[in-house]
């Protein structure tokens, strides 16, 4: 039985979730950092403080971000959104 963190590596997520990001207009995704335990998965996304439109943003990054997590059967996710 492989672990969600290895089945998220297998996958590929962060390719998967830059691509759909981008997609959705969010041109200036500078790097993420995925962090996964048995209590919590967390990603950190970093965009351009020009494309950040605070809490909105922050909620339409994450409502991506666990669509995405649910389709691959990977939990969900804590999502933080960090300007760069």
């Amino acid at each position: 039985m492989h672990s969600i963190a290895d089945k998220t590596k297998k996958i590929d997520f962060t390719e998967i979730l830059e691509t759909s990001l981008k997609e959705k207009g969010y041109e200036t995704v500078d790097g993420m950092v995925l962090q996964q335990s048995k209590q919590l998965s967390r990603v950190t996304i970093f965009i351009s403080k020009k494309e950040y439109k605070g809490e909105t943003t922050r909620k339409s990054i994450e409502k991506i971000v666990n669509r995405l997590a649910k389709e691959n059967e990977i939990g969900s996710f804590k999502v933080l959104v960090k300007t760069k």
